[in-house]
């Protein structure tokens, strides 16, 4: 009967149904729902067996209050809101109220569909293209998933189709998430996934773990389409498919970008004892508008026409998983990566022919993928070593773009990519594009103080000065120039994360790049990114990126009640050749010199966060923040005048002045809280936040206010 039911739900015609009733329901804002803590998760799958049908979700009610004693400049795009801003919701559509339906009307069938409601008061017209002038705006949007699962003497097989979303893992090249490496967030905020339970107990996993608590979806990429996985086959195999969409092939909104892609993609494993071995793939493939452009190409006296908005991401790669001792595992991925685009290419394919009836299409640009980590349990260590070529972008993988600035031309982006990081500066354990790198972790428990520790140093492959396709604030400049040599100085650049009120910042401007008062200022999906320019006439070296964190964590009773002390520093600088250590003067930089002593160091970044979790009574607990953080240029990056203006040239060029001054910020930050586990499924949280900014040269760059939020959480 089992295998019966399964025939009929694998019929393709039923398959097509489901997987386009998917298609035509989802929200690109889909990822930021159903977001439980695995662990919590009322969610979770157990035996699929005929159980009914089965409720549960959440509502989650988050008043905001800011105060700014001034507006802060957007730049091109205008100024801040007023000041004061109200509002409930924290501006990323984390729903207010989520329903999950799911059921198994059959054995080894499941069937699951979400709703959830994102209010958005006063914010018509910048979200998803509405206008309400009564500031009363609700978001619906409706989720239908289909899984079938049948057990047999071959193997175990899964199917998957429709969507919302379905959130899965190849490799890390492949299909993953750079969220993998990029995930600490301070522990005073409130993470909008957050499960139910007691609240210390998740400061006590923090404690324990050393991680922020994540989703349960975190390290997967989210796909839409059908899912084939299958599992215990003979020999060892392990195999699984996937086709329709991906994040980097046209969202979940073709309708909107009007960029038809479509994503494949696939895995076949064998296991030997304790050992893996794997070949994956993944190609996101289709076109960069919903438009067909043969762009004419004179050669040889001949006319030749290209398929020119054709676009591709693929990468293939071999992993192995190798328990070499009972104590040192080795993880391995090597392979290669293909981005295929008008803009970056190898010229026209070979065998090209004349004539609009015989289309040619770009060569491929094939790039280098290499991963390498040693886990050591003996001695708490845990090594990584990467390389990744230039002209690989990948947005499902977990590899950050930092050198394809047009990869992303959907309408309203082409001058604004968010999701490319020119020069970016990776944070610990980071992988980007157009680098080679290594990273050490080390952990150590010493009685009840915790020790973490990390180092970074990369460099990248290509210093892009001079590639007019990327880097600088190309609203700003196209709109004053074409001049080539204009566009150029603005090319050599270096982008880094601000970590202290980093999700404050990112609300100054949602996901918008090129923006602030001196339009540096990049926002992406609760981070704040800054991006300066290097003035240097001639550019023949490659940057260097070095990074050391510590993180120092102490549990201990107070009044007979305990308490979590939390000390993390991080130390980053950026560099004109190799460098071991980085430059760190935090002397210097509360000394307010005016540049850095070391020429040969571009940028340095410093930051300190203290945190302290103090749970005064079972069901209470009270949170403080502490955090300090600067930023510190030299002389070879842009410059301020006395009147804190950018110094250029009549043709809006950057250049060096003997009588400018580089970046010199400084930023505090404080905070008090308070969680409330009133029940087992419902709790308060209150938060009080100051914050101030403050740019001593390009003074234009401040901001001084406080944020107070509540949150009412809870579960059914």
């Amino acid at each position: 009967m089992k295998h019966y039911y399964l025939k009929i739900f694998c019929k393709p015609y039923v398959s097509f149904i489901l997987f386009f009733w998917g298609i035509g329901t989802y929200s690109a804002h889909a990822q930021l729902e159903s977001s439980l803590d695995e662990r919590d998760s009322v969610l979770q799958v157990q035996k699929l067996k005929y159980s009914g049908v089965r409720f549960s979700g959440y509502t989650r009610t988050w008043f905001f209050h800011r105060y700014l004693q001034a507006d802060y400049e957007l730049g091109d795009v205008g100024r801040l809101t007023n000041p004061r801003n109200i509002s409930l919701g924290d501006g990323y559509d984390q729903p207010i109220l989520h329903i999950q339906m799911e059921a198994s009307p059959f054995p080894a069938t499941k069937l699951s569909s979400e709703i959830a409601f994102d209010n958005r008061i006063l914010r018509g017209g910048a979200f998803n293209n509405t206008v309400d002038d009564n500031g009363r705006m609700a978001a619906p949007w409706y989720l239908f998933n289909f899984t079938s699962e049948t057990f047999t003497n071959f193997g175990s097989f899964k199917f998957t189709a429709g969507g919302g979303v379905n959130w899965f893992r190849l490799s890390p090249f492949t299909m993953g998430s750079a969220n993998d490496y990029n995930t600490r967030d301070d522990m005073f905020e409130r993470l909008p996934w957050e499960g139910q339970g007691n609240d210390f107990d998740r400061y006590m996993a923090y404690y324990q773990r050393g991680d922020t608590p994540r989703e349960q979806r975190q390290g997967t990429s989210a796909t839409q389409g059908i899912i084939v996985e299958a599992s215990g086959l003979p020999g060892g195999l392990n195999a699984s498919f996937l086709a329709g969409k991906a994040s980097g092939s046209g969202g979940f909104q073709s309708y909107n970008t009007k960029k038809p892609m479509n994503m494949v993609g696939g895995k076949l494993e064998k296991i030997i004892s304790s050992h893996s071995l794997a070949v994956n793939y993944m190609n996101q493939f289709g076109y960069e508008k919903n438009v067909i452009t043969y762009t004419p190409i004179i050669q040889n006296g001949d006319t030749l026409y290209v398929d020119d908005l054709r676009m591709s991401q693929m990468g293939t790669t071999l992993e192995a998983k190798l328990q070499l001792t009972e104590r040192i595992k080795l993880n391995t991925e090597i392979g290669a990566g293909s981005y295929l685009s008008s803009g970056y290419n190898e010229g026209i394919k070979e065998n090209h022919k004349a004539g609009l009836a015989n289309v040619n299409t770009y060569k491929r640009t094939w790039e280098e993928l290499l991963f390498a980590e040693v886990n050591i349990t003996d001695f708490p260590l845990r090594f990584q070593a990467y390389r990744v070529g230039v002209n690989y972008v990948n947005f499902a993988s977990t590899v950050q773009n930092t050198s394809i600035e047009q990869s992303s031309d959907t309408e309203g982006q082409n001058l604004a990519n968010t999701a490319c990081y020119t020069g970016l500066l990776p944070t610990i354990g980071q992988i980007t594009n157009n680098k080679q790198g290594i990273t050490l972790f080390f952990a150590k428990k010493v009685g009840n103080l915790k020790v973490k520790a990390g180092y970074a140093n990369s460099q990248e492959l290509v210093n892009l000065a001079g590639d007019l396709r990327n880097g600088g604030p190309r609203a700003q400049i196209l709109a004053k120039s074409q001049d080539s040599l204009t566009l150029a100085s603005y090319t050599n650049t270096i982008t880094f994360q601000h970590t202290l009120n980093n999700l404050a910042r990112s609300r100054f401007g949602f996901w918008e790049r090129y923006v602030g008062p001196y339009n540096r200022i990049h926002n992406n999906f609760r981070r704040s990114y800054e991006i300066i320019s290097i003035t240097d006439t001639v550019v023949d070296y490659k940057k260097s990126f070095v990074s050391f964190d510590l993180e120092l964590k102490y549990k201990t009773i107070v009044l007979n009640r305990p308490v979590i002390f939390v000390n993390y520093t991080q130390f980053s600088s950026v560099h004109d050749k190799l460098t071991l250590l980085p430059r760190a003067y935090p002397v210097t930089i509360l000394a307010r010199e005016q540049s850095l002593p070391d020429t040969n160091t571009f940028f340095q970044l410093f930051y300190n966060e203290f945190t302290v979790f103090y749970n005064v009574q079972r069901r209470i607990t009270l949170v403080g923040l502490f955090g300090y953080e600067a930023a510190l240029a030299n002389m070879r990056t842009e410059l301020a005048d006395a009147d804190g203006n950018l110094i250029t040239d009549a043709h809006g060029r950057i250049i060096y002045s003997s009588k400018g001054k580089p970046m010199h910020q400084v930023d505090f930050g404080y905070g008090i809280g308070l969680d409330y586990n009133f029940h087992d499924r419902a709790s308060l949280h209150v938060r009080q936040r100051w914050y101030n900014h403050k740019d001593y040269n390009f003074t234009k760059d401040k901001f001084v206010g406080n944020e107070f939020t509540v949150e009412l959480k809870m579960f059914f």
